[in-house]
Parts: C-alpha cells; sequence; structure tokens
C-alpha cells in the first residue's frame, strides 16, 4: 500500500474513534509532527510505529492492510420474503435467500404425520433440530433407525441414503444444507 493510501486510512481510522493527532501520538509514543508526515502521506512509517499507531487505534495489520469490505446487503430477511414449496406431507420454507457470500442453506421444514417417504441420499450433509411435534424416526440404510424428539438435532453427512418420518404431531424442523443445494 502506498504513503499516502496508508496516511488516508490511519486518518480515517484516528477521526472515526474520535481522537486527536496528538492524543494517538502521545499514546503510540511518537512525535505528533511525525503522526502527522504519516497521514499527509510525507513519509512511510516504520513496522514497529505503524503497528504502534493500529494498536492504540484497535487494529491489526491483518485488518488494517486487509482488503476493503464493500457494504454489507442486509443481514436480515423477513419472513414476507422467503419462498416456500410443499407437497401433500412437508412444506419446506428456506429462510435464507440465495447469495453467494451465505454458504449454507437454512429451512424450515413442517412435515406432516404418517408420511411413508423415500430414501434419497445427496451430495451436501444436512443437520437438523427438531422445535416441536414429532417424534421423527431418521433411518440410515445400513445403520439403524434413532427417534428425534423436540429439542433433539441430527446430522447426517453427503452421500448417506437415509429418510425421515413423522411418527406423531405435526413437526417443524428447522434444517441446515452444506453447502447449499441451489
Amino acid at each position: 500500500m502506498e504513503k499516502k493510501r496508508v496516511g488516508k486510512k490511519i486518518r480515517k481510522l484516528r477521526e472515526e474513534r474520535g481522537l486527536s493527532l496528538r492524543e494517538i501520538a502521545n499514546l503510540a509514543e511518537i512525535s505528533p509532527a511525525n503522526l502527522s508526515n504519516i497521514e499527509n502521506g510525507k513519509v512511510s512509517p516504520t513496522l514497529t510505529s505503524l503497528r504502534k499507531i493500529l494498536e492504540v487505534l484497535g487494529t491489526s495489520f491483518g485488518e488494517f492492510f486487509g482488503e476493503d469490505r464493500k457494504p454489507m446487503e442486509s443481514p436480515v430477511f423477513h419472513s414476507k420474503e422467503m419462498k416456500s414449496i410443499k407437497n401433500t406431507y412437508r412444506k419446506y420454507t428456506f429462510l435464507l435467500p440465495k447469495r453467494k457470500e451465505i454458504k449454507f442453506q437454512l429451512v424450515l421444514e413442517e412435515i406432516k404425520p404418517h408420511e411413508t417417504p423415500e430414501m434419497e441420499v445427496h451430495h451436501f450433509d444436512i443437520g437438523g433440530f427438531l422445535l416441536e411435534g414429532g417424534p421423527l424416526e431418521l433411518e440410515i440404510e445400513g445403520e439403524k433407525k434413532w427417534e428425534i424428539n423436540p429439542g433433539d438435532a441430527f446430522y447426517v453427512p453427503s452421500g448417506y441414503k437415509h429418510y425421515a418420518v413423522n411418527k406423531g404431531k405435526k413437526a417443524y424442523l428447522l434444517t441446515v444444507y452444506y453447502p447449499p443445494r441451489y
């Protein structure tokens, strides 16, 4: 990073924190004139001076020299924007939108009782948490059957043939797919 950009970035961080040039210089144990020259891009700071300045500003070399982040899209996803699909026994509500920075898929599943599902195999991992209802019966081919009650979680790695059936009341299951299946 060139010295002018370093200086501008230091000034911006100092101003964001509401600190004066003299305060930073004093806390970093460098002269105010030296810090002024650094901020104005007239000189490059030594690594020792830069470490002290960044420490006072509450940041690290990695954060300071890391790529500037683009503004973040909204981290909140309102229910009215969520998509759902359903069949006779199941309804899937996709809680997070398809965005490249979201590395997993989060789904709310509503499962009616006594469906007879087919075994499925996926190319993604599945984790889940039974919020209410059920119990569910999880079977992994060649293994055994497990009962999942409200408050229980499960994990099925990619490549395992499995199914889950609701043996009781309408179930609400929070499911995570990694990587996302879309």
